[in-house]
């Protein structure tokens, strides 16, 4: 029982080490797309926040549209 593990210390590289490039170029490439898709979607809705919090409101519908909380002030309290 003790030298159970004696076969496969003793192996002197019977088994090539080899990288496999495929498989890292696919992580890779899964990891690019991933944080793409991540930052795409964080653009996109910074991007219409603030285009909704720089715009001048005109008219008393708009001024009353400001007022009622959207986005991240739903949650600013129960964060803060």
């Amino acid at each position: 029982w003790a030298s159970r593990w004696d076969i496969y210390l003793s192996m002197n590289n019977a088994f090539p080490d080899k990288v496999h490039w495929l498989s890292v170029t696919n992580s890779l490439v899964i990891v690019l797309v991933l944080t793409t898709m991540i930052a795409a979607i964080l653009v996109r809705n910074l991007r219409r926040d603030y285009d909704r919090y720089s715009r001048v409101s005109t008219s008393d519908v708009e001024r009353n549209e400001d007022l009622e909380e959207t986005g991240w002030k739903l949650v600013h309290a129960d964060v803060f």
